[in-house]
């Protein structure tokens, strides 16, 4: 997240001087997978949450379920369920992204 200040009373700012301010966030790299693949805009995620993927399918899950993922999560039976699934959706022009 990126802020700009320009002049804000109480912080001591010249109205005409601007500073970038920059706002970090510290996750976990499965955390940081799951982000990756909700800004990046699929349309398609197929997961079947097996060791060592599972925090990725549960962020992936929780941004579903507040809807900030902006696409299909499908939860599947198998690995091989997951792989039908992104080839179904891919071949109709889908970006994909399976978590097995």
């Amino acid at each position: 997240m990126r802020y700009l200040c320009q002049g804000v009373p109480g912080t001591g700012l010249n109205p005409g001087r601007r500073i970038l301010i920059m706002a970090y966030e510290l996750v976990s790299g499965s955390q940081a997978a799951a982000i990756a693949v909700q800004r990046v805009g699929v349309d398609m995620v197929a997961a079947y949450p097996i060791t060592p993927q599972t925090a990725i399918v549960e962020t992936l899950a929780n941004f579903d379920a507040k809807g900030e993922l902006g696409a299909e999560f499908v939860s599947v039976e198998s690995v091989y369920a997951a792989l039908t699934c992104c080839n179904g959706a891919a071949s109709a022009g889908a970006r994909v992204f399976t978590v097995t």
